[in-house]
């Protein structure tokens, strides 16, 4: 898998992070009665921009010219390991990064 599928992971959580704090600040001005309109379009567009650049490139990397997806069919779901050897420990490793790929686009269609 030549691209760098563990970056999408991250940039998930930085944004969801990034949209806690954003939430926790309005209820903070909205308290002390200080929240402006334009602050809500400001935030509203700053995350709509960082949600959809994520759901892009989480579709791009999964099945794009790379196909991440069909590369996690064919290496590692239609190839289980069994036992104790170190190539179990590789198809957890790859099952691993399979499975938070895919969760990450879920996560951004939600």
């Amino acid at each position: 898998m030549p691209l760098l599928l563990h970056r999408i992971f991250p940039y998930g959580v930085t944004v969801g992070a990034l949209t806690i704090i954003a939430v926790i600040i309005e209820v903070i001005l909205a308290a002390q009665i200080k929240l402006l309109p334009s602050i809500m379009l400001l935030f509203s567009f700053i995350l709509l921009v960082l949600y959809i650049t994520g759901a892009i490139e989480t579709a791009i990397q999964l099945f794009g010219s790379a196909n991440v997806s069909g590369n996690c069919q064919r290496y590692v779901n239609n190839n289980q390991a069994f036992g104790v050897s170190i190539e179990t420990l590789a198809w957890l490793q790859q099952n691993n990064i399979c499975e938070s790929g895919s969760s990450v686009a879920c996560f951004l269609m939600a």
